[in-house]
């Protein structure tokens, strides 16, 4: 009995000052420039922080940072604390970001939470992200760059990169025209890839869909849960390894077809634009294979077992699938 009585009291007290409890705020803005040379590197680490980072003409990194805070607490506790340490060394700047939240003995609630970073900066840099809960966004970039998420967006618009380096654990990426080469890795998030040229691509998705959409260039794909879907690619290097989801494939004429297909328990449907020409062996354990292909020469055909020869016979299809259907057609 007693100790619900000091329960109450101590609910009601709190209750009490919560209908007097006013909003506090912390608010703090930065802008630093720096002057920059080709083959230097901007490390950034912005905890919680969305960046957005655009090309310019100008030797210079011009970097804005917003941090504010609005929110309410009944209790005590310690107030949420923010610095950004700026330091220039001989290969470029680095930037981190030190966010350090509530803690409270009672109730605390965010009324507001902006917490951004916007950089301007030539296009040669090398780029060093690292986040935890924020988005970034890179547009018109030709130097080199690695990005980590933890949870947060990547999106990437007209890229010209030597190599880019993605990690993300819970997040969505997004690619709008690129050219280079391209490491991703994404545990738990949709990949989508647009307009993509001359590129080379290696991709590790768990759990996601993958969407490509006129990709030219060597693509390889290891998935566990989802389905891909390319749609306009031009046949070069393509090889695809998923567990648990389907495969569409859309190949229209390009360089030398190379493909290999493998799917644990999933469909695969691969349709070859006229022009294209391959030998193809199609084996499943479990599933069922259909052809469609005019004019192709056909050397065997079996419930579990087809192959032969679309063309002159210059490239290479082989796929497989333990359960699943097989559909291999020729389109207009």
């Amino acid at each position: 009995m007693k100790g619900r009585l000091i329960t109450i009291a101590v609910f009601l007290l709190i209750a009490s000052m919560a209908t007097t409890a006013a909003s506090k705020e912390v608010k703090k803005d930065y802008h630093e420039t720096f002057s920059v040379a080709e083959g230097h590197r901007l490390r950034l680490v912005h905890g919680d922080g969305d960046v957005t980072i655009a090309s310019w003409d100008r030797d210079q990194i011009d970097i804005e940072v917003r941090y504010h805070v609005e929110y309410t607490r009944v209790g005590v506790g310690s107030e949420p604390e923010f610095e950004v340490e700026f330091k220039q060394e001989n290969n470029g700047v680095s930037v981190i970001g030190k966010e350090k939240s509530t803690t409270t003995v009672g109730f605390s609630s965010k009324k507001r939470y902006e917490y951004i970073y916007k950089i301007q900066a030539p296009a040669y840099l090398r780029l060093d992200l690292r986040g935890d809960d924020g988005d970034v966004e890179i547009e018109s970039w030709q130097g080199e760059v690695g990005c980590s998420l933890e949870d947060g967006d990547i999106t990437l618009t007209d890229m010209r990169v030597p190599r880019t380096v993605l990690e993300l654990e819970d997040g969505d990426l997004l690619i709008v025209g690129f050219r280079g080469t391209l490491d991703a890795t994404v545990e738990d998030g949709d990949v989508t890839l647009r307009q993509f040229e001359e590129t080379e691509c290696h991709l590790e998705l768990e759990d996601g869909e993958l969407l490509i959409e006129d990709y030219e260039g060597d693509l390889e794909v290891r998935t566990e849960d989802g389905d891909v879907d390319v749609r306009r690619m031009r046949a070069a290097n393509i090889d695809i390894r998923a567990a648990d989801g389907d495969v569409d494939l859309d190949i229209v004429p390009g360089n030398k077809l190379d493909l290999y297909v493998t799917t644990g328990d999933g469909d695969v449907k691969i349709d070859l634009a006229k022009g294209i020409s391959a030998t193809f062996t199609v084996d499943v354990s479990d599933g069922r294979i259909r052809l469609d292909l005019p004019g192709a020469q056909l050397e065997r055909k079996e419930p579990d077992m087809a192959s032969g020869t679309i063309g002159d016979g210059d490239g290479t299809i082989r796929i497989n699938s333990d359960d699943g259907r097989v559909t291999l057609r020729q389109t207009e």
